[in-house]
């Protein structure tokens, strides 16, 4: 689930708002997630609430944050 998604975010460049809330995405899905985030310009607000991201997860998600500087809602 997370790598196509991933796979899609990495072409879509209309995108600015996503909601992933309650998908039981897992710290896999989350540094392919953050891939994604890093390279996309055009997402400003994502919702990852109510997922299981552990800390490798949310340590990929923000690494990630720190290459993208158009996402101001997390």
């Amino acid at each position: 689930g997370g790598e196509a998604l991933a796979s899609a975010l990495g072409v879509n460049v209309s995108l600015t708002k996503l909601d992933l809330s309650w998908n039981a995405l897992r710290d896999e899905s989350a540094r392919a997630l953050g891939r994604a985030f890093a390279d996309n310009a055009s997402l400003f607000d994502v919702n990852l609430e109510y997922n299981g991201f552990g800390d490798a997860g949310c340590e990929a998600v923000a690494m990630a944050l720190e290459q993208n500087s158009g996402m101001r809602i997390l």
